[in-house]
């Protein structure tokens, strides 16, 4: 199964003068395959720029259940560009499915990015489990950098 997402999002009107305008966009894709022995893996590719001045709303955050599990989501993990790995490898018990996962991820100024500057990368490892084809999810993810910490997230819908 593949997953493909596009984000494009602009302030181009004629009354903004030049220092309020902005592009963005961003693209993710989710490929997942069945692997011997009942496993399945799951591999997302995710990144996204900018150009102009970005107001903070739209800058890119990580950290949370739906990008850096682990890591919470934090206003200083932001920036008008970032990339993102997931990786996940799970059990298909039928109607649950329990798995590993980990993921890597940056974000920041897009300058860094563009000079291969940007530093380590924040990134979180756990065990997780849905039910329904992934319809209620629950992971418990341990945060490696730049938080060392424990999280637990139990949401529905979840994409894997």
């Amino acid at each position: 199964m593949t997953d493909a997402r596009l984000e494009a999002a602009t302030a181009l009107s004629r009354r903004d003068s030049l220092w309020n305008r902005y592009v963005r966009g961003g693209a993710d894709i989710t490929v997942s395959h069945g692997l011997p022995s009942q496993l399945i893996g799951a591999l997302t590719l995710s990144g996204g720029t900018s150009a102009g001045t970005v107001p903070t709303q739209r800058l890119w955050y990580l950290g949370g259940a739906q990008t850096i599990r682990g890591e919470r989501p934090d206003t200083a993990q932001s920036g008008n560009a970032y990339w993102l790995t997931r990786t996940e490898l799970a059990y298909d018990a039928g109607g649950y499915r329990p798995s590993l996962f980990a993921d890597i991820g940056w974000t920041g100024n897009r300058d860094s990015l563009y000079k291969n500057q940007i530093g380590r990368p924040m990134s979180g490892v756990g065990i997780g489990s849905s039910i329904m084809d992934g319809l209620f999810r629950f992971d418990v993810a341990r945060g490696l950098y730049p938080q060392k910490r424990w999280r637990v997230d139990m949401y529905v819908e979840a994409r894997f």
